[in-house]
């Protein structure tokens, strides 16, 4: 199963700003839970600002002037940002830049989160609670989310999203 995580970008997820050869680079950390990637046009995770969302970049044609305002994913899962060495050059600038973009990417296996007991709370499109599982494995959270997602049709209930969290009762 495939999960989906929204994180809004802020100062401190920057790793670097590098000068390339035609581009300054704004490097993030890696975003927890990112699917693999392998330095490619993906589609596996938009970014937005104000509801505009960027060009994916080749990793290998991200330092080109023709690259401005795009943004790549590496193999080592760090989205990097081509931008205007002349505008972008500074930290503050580079915290400017990123700050406030919508990521929205798809996660590894729900199996990565680990083997410990979690709780899930399942939600339909407009925040409707469905119900909850409590005290739950991995395997019967993934079961549970599988026959719920089956069960509903899209086009009347809307899509669902859930909530796993580790869980608060022993």
């Amino acid at each position: 199963m495939t999960g989906h995580r929204q994180v809004f970008l802020t100062r401190d997820m920057i790793y670097t700003l590098t000068t390339g050869t035609h581009a300054n680079l704004i490097t993030l950390y890696p975003l927890a839970y990112m699917a693999t990637h392998t330095g490619i046009v993906s589609g596996t995770q938009t970014i937005t600002l104000s509801g505009v969302q960027m060009t994916e970049e080749t990793f290998a044609n991200i330092d080109l002037v023709a690259s401005y305002g795009k943004y790549c994913v590496s193999a080592a899962n760090a989205i990097i940002f081509a931008v205007d060495g002349a505008t972008v050059n500074t930290l503050d600038k580079a915290g400017d830049y990123i700050e406030g973009r919508l990521v929205d990417y798809n996660m590894n296996s729900i199996t990565a989160l680990g083997t410990d007991i979690y709780d899930v709370n399942s939600y339909t499109s407009d925040g409707t609670f469905l119900g909850e599982a409590v005290n739950q494995t991995l395997v019967a959270i993934n079961t549970r989310i599988q026959a719920l997602d089956a069960g509903l049709d899209p086009n009347v209930n809307g899509y669902t999203y859930h909530v796993v969290s580790f869980s608060k009762t022993p």
